[in-house]
C-alpha cells in the first residue's frame, strides 16, 4: 500500500483528539532494503593509454586515461553508467600493509625503487561489483598522474576542474566505444562489444573526498555555457551525483547540483575533512528558488565513520577518534562496516535516479520520513537532511530566519516566551539560535506566516518541514526533544507532535552544526482541511533545558513515489556561471575566498579550540622563499614561493593545505618534483606577499575552519627567508 494511502486509512479511524497519542509515525513501514548483490553476472578488467600533456584537462602535467571497469554480462539492453573517482592520496607507497607516503608518481609515472604505484580507483572495486550486480557499467577512475599529489593553482587550488574535465575524457571515451566501437583489448571483449549497449543519457556519478567536487566540476563543466564537452559527449544526461566525505570551495568556482540528484555522505569521525564541507553545496542549493529537473538533495551522517576507509586502498585511519559515539572502524587497514553503508546506500540511490526503470522505493532511504533499512541501522546511526527538490513549485517558506531576529521571512511579528531566541545570518545556513532552561509556565517560539485573523490555506501541502540540530554545549547531555503545533487564522492551536517520533536529536557528534530534517505529515495535527494557518509553534516542552538551531521552516506537497514519477525525464540546458561571470550572491562568492569562508559561530570557534577529536598538532619551518616572474600557478602574475618544511611529511590528503599567515591564508600550494612530502611550496603574489605583517604568528592547517591537522611554525619573518 503506497504510504500516503497508508495513512489516509489510518487518519480515517482515528479521532484528532487522538492524534498526538500516535507514536512513531515515521517509522511505520521500513524502506526497501538494498544491501543484498543483484542477479547480474558480470566481467571486470582495466584500460590504461600512455600519459599525455592533454590540454583540454591539465595544461601543465602530464595525464593518462587509466581506468578498473565492471559490466553485466547481459548487454542485451543498453545499460546505465556509473563512473566512480577516488580523491587525493600519495601515488608510491611501500611495505606490508602498505604506507603510502610519496607522490613521485604523479610527476614521473613511476615509483621510487622498492615503493610500488598506488591502485586509489582500485579501492572502490567492492562499489563496482555490487552496482554491476544490480545491472549498471561501472568505471571506476584513477586520477594518479598529474592530478593526485598535483600542483594546484590559482583557479583550481585543489585540482578538482582538472578532475572533472578528466571525468569527461572518460565519458567521451565511453561514448565513443557505445556508439563506434573501439573498446580497447585489454578488456577482454570486441572492439564492438559495447555498441549500443552504453546507455549515456543514463550517467551517474560518484567522488571520494576531492573526488566530490571533481564529479561536480564535471557535471557543471558539460553544462556551462560554451562547453566544449556538449560537442564531444552529444546526448549525456547526468541523472545523479553521490558524494563521500566530499570538498568543496577548492576552485575559484561555485560547484553545485542544480537540476542532478545528490546525495553526500559526511563521515562523522573524519579526521580529513574534518569541517564536513562536503555539506555547503546542499546549504546553498536549499535557498534556491528554481529548478529545470525537479530532483532530490539529501546529506546521509554517518557516526562512527572515518574518511579514508570508504576506499580500501587508503590503508591508514584518518580519525583520531570520535566525539561523543562509538567508531565503525578498528585498528586494522579497513572498514567492512563502512564499506556496507557506502555499498548500500549507492546502490538504492543510482536504482532510484539512475536508469531507464528507476526503482522509485529506493529514494525512502534518504527520507526522513521512512525508517532506514535493518542492514544500516544494524551498523550504525545516521541522520539525514533531505530536500524532494528546493523548486518553488514544491514548497513554501514559513521562516528561514533570514530577517531580524523576531521577524519570520514573511515580514510578520513572531512570538517567542520563555526561551531566548537569535537570528544568526552570518553563516549557511541561517538559523535561530534558541535556549531554554528549567523555568517555569509556556517555553515556546511562533513562527508567523501570516496576519493574525487572517491565515492561509495548506491544503495542497502534506507535510510540515524543518531542520534542526543541537548546538556544541548539548553534547554530552541526553537526547533533546520537543513539540510542533499549527496555529489557525483564530490563533486555535493544533494537537501537539513531538520532534521525537521522526528523530533522534542527541549529538552533534562534531565540531561543526550539523541538521536534520523533520518531516512532519500534515494530517497528524488533526486540524479540519478548510482551516487557515498563521503560524507554527514550536514548544519547548519536553525537555527541561535545552540549546538548538532552528532553520528552513516550509510546507511541502511532496510523495516520494509520485513526485519522481511525475517529473520531467529531460534535463533542460542552462547557462551557468562560467569563470568570467560574477557571483552576486556573497556566500557563494565566500566559498572562494580562503580569508573569510562560512565563519564559524562562537560555539564552532570553542569546540574547535578544545577538541582533541579534531586538531593534531605537529611542527614546521620556513625554508627559502624565490621571487617567480609570471607564475603558472598564479594564472601568469608574479610572486613569491614560500617552501615550508616539516619533521617528517605533509600527507596527501583531501583538505586543503593552507599556509596561515596572521591569519591571511593562503591555498596555492604543491609538492616539489621529486615527489617528497616533507615540503609544500605556496605561491603567493607579489601584492599579497608585500602585505603581509612582518614578525606575524605562522601555521600550516588542513581546511580553512575547524582544520584537522596543525603544524606550527616560528613567526613569520621575511627579512629571514633566504631568497
Amino acid at each position: 500500500m503506497a504510504r500516503t494511502a497508508f495513512l489516509r486509512s489510518l487518519f480515517a479511524c482515528v479521532s484528532a483528539s487522538a492524534l498526538s497519542l500516535i507514536v512513531l509515525i515515521s517509522t511505520a513501514r521500513a524502506a526497501v532494503d538494498p544491501s543484498q548483490p543483484g542477479s547480474f553476472d558480470f566481467q571486470t578488467a582495466e584500460y590504461k593509454f600512455p600519459a599525455t600533456v592533454d590540454k583540454e584537462v591539465l595544461e601543465t602535467n602530464a595525464t593518462e586515461i587509466w581506468a578498473r571497469a565492471f559490466w553485466p554480462k547481459d548487454l542485451s539492453q543498453p545499460r546505465p553508467i556509473v563512473f566512480l573517482l577516488h580523491g587525493n592520496h600519495p601515488t608510491c607507497g611501500q611495505g606490508t600493509p602498505r604506507k603510502d607516503r610519496d607522490c613521485n608518481y604523479t610527476n614521473e609515472g613511476s615509483c621510487p625503487v622498492g615503493q610500488v604505484v598506488v591502485p586509489n580507483h582500485e579501492g572502490y572495486n567492492y562499489l563496482g561489483k555490487q552496482l554491476a550486480s544490480q545491472g549498471f557499467i561501472v568505471v571506476s577512475i584513477n586520477a594518479n598522474r598529474g592530478i593526485t599529489c598535483g600542483s594546484g593553482n590559482s583557479d583550481d587550488w585543489g585540482l578538482n576542474l582538472a578532475r572533472g574535465r578528466l571525468v569527461l575524457r572518460h565519458i567521451e571515451q565511453w561514448q565513443k566505444w557505445a556508439t563506434q566501437g573501439g573498446a580497447p583489448a585489454s578488456l577482454g571483449v570486441a572492439p564492438n562489444a559495447f555498441v549500443g549497449h552504453v546507455d549515456i543519457a543514463n550517467v551517474g556519478l560518484m567522488g571520494h573526498s576531492r573526488g566530490g567536487e571533481g564529479m561536480r566540476a564535471a557535471y557543471n563543466l558539460y553544462r556551462e555555457k560554451k562547453s566544449i564537452w556538449t560537442s564531444k559527449i552529444p546526448g549525456l544526461q547526468i541523472r545523479g551525483i553521490f558524494e563521500i566525505g566530499a570538498v568543496d570551495g577548492q576552485t575559484g568556482r561555485v560547484l553545485d547540483a542544480d537540476d542532478t540528484a545528490w546525495n553526500a555522505v559526511l563521515p562523522m569521525c573524519d579526521g580529513d575533512v574534518s569541517d564536513l564541507e562536503g555539506r555547503m553545496p546542499f546549504e546553498r542549493m536549499i535557498s534556491k528558488s528554481n529548478e529545470t529537473r525537479k530532483t532530490p538533495k539529501s546529506i546521509s551522517m554517518v557516526y562512527g565513520a572515518n574518511h579514508n576507509f570508504f576506499n580500501t586502498e587508503w590503508l591508514d585511519s584518518d580519525s583520531v577518534g570520535c566525539q561523543g559515539h562509538d567508531p565503525i572502524f578498528g585498528t586494522g587497514t579497513e572498514s567492512l562496516a563502512q564499506q556496507k553503508v557506502a555499498s548500500t546506500e549507492m546502490t538504492a540511490f543510482f536504482l532510484a535516479n539512475v536508469g531507464s526503470n528507476k526503482v522509485a522505493d529506493q529514494l525512502e532511504v534518504f527520507d526522513p520520513r521512512t525508517a532506514l533499512p535493518k542492514s544500516l541501522t544494524d551498523i550504525t546511526r545516521i541522520d539525514r537532511d533531505h530536500i524532494y527538490t528546493y523548486d518553488q513549485m514544491f514548497s513554501t517558506v514559513v521562516d528561514d530566519f533570514d530577517q531580524p531576529t523576531g521577524q519570520s521571512s514573511n515580514r510578520k511579528s513572531n512570538l517567542a516566551t520563555g526561551i531566548t531566541v537569535d537570528n544568526v545570518r552570518y553563516s549557511r545556513p541561517f538559523y535561530a539560535s534558541i535556549k531554554w532552561s528549567e523555568t517555569a509556565g509556556s517555553r515556546f517560539l511562533q513562527t508567523n506566516w501570516a496576519d493574525p485573523n487572517k491565515g492561509r490555506d495548506t491544503t495542497a501541502y502534506t507535510s510540515l518541514d524543518f531542520r534542526v540540530g543541537r548546538q556544541q554545549d548539548q553534547v554530552s547531555e541526553s537526547a533533546t526533544d520537543f513539540s510542533v503545533q499549527l496555529v489557525d487564522q483564530d490563533s486555535n492551536v493544533s494537537a501537539a507532535v513531538a520532534v521525537s517520533q521522526f528523530i533522534n536529536l542527541t549529538g552533534p557528534g562534531n565540531a561543526t552544526n550539523l541538521f536534520q530534517t523533520v518531516r512532519i505529515p500534515m494530517q497528524l495535527f488533526g486540524l479540519k482541511p478548510q482551516a487557515k494557518i498563521q503560524g507554527i509553534r514550536f514548544n519547548f516542552d519536553r525537555s527541561p533545558k535545552g540549546a538548538i538551531n532552528l532553520a528552513n521552516v516550509r510546507f511541502t506537497r511532496n510523495d516520494p513515489t509520485s513526485f519522481h514519477s511525475s517529473i520531467s525525464d529531460q534535463l533542460t540546458p542552462i547557462d551557468i556561471a562560467s569563470e568570467d561571470d560574477t557571483v552576486d550572491d556573497p556566500f557563494q562568492a565566500n566559498v572562494n575566498d580562503l580569508s573569510n569562508w562560512l565563519p564559524a559561530n562562537e560555539n564552532q570557534k570553542k569546540a574547535a579550540a578544545t577538541s582533541k577529536v579534531i586538531q593534531k598538532i605537529s611542527e614546521a619551518k620556513f625554508w627559502k622563499a624565490n621571487f617567480v616572474q609570471n607564475s603558472p600557478y598564479l594564472r601568469g602574475e608574479s610572486g613569491y614561493e614560500v617552501a615550508v618544511q616539516a619533521k617528517k611529511n605533509f600527507p596527501a590528503q583531501d583538505a586543503l593545505p593552507i599556509l596561515n599567515i596572521g591569519g591571511n591564508q593562503f591555498g596555492v600550494s604543491r609538492y616539489p618534483s621529486n615527489g617528497k612530502t616533507d615540503v609544500l611550496i605556496f605561491s603567493i603574489n607579489a601584492y599579497d606577499f608585500q602585505r603581509l605583517p612582518t614578525n606575524a604568528s605562522a601555521q600550516v592547517q588542513y581546511g580553512r575552519t575547524n582544520p584537522s591537522k596543525i603544524w606550527k611554525m616560528p613567526n613569520f619573518d621575511k627579512s629571514k627567508l633566504a631568497y
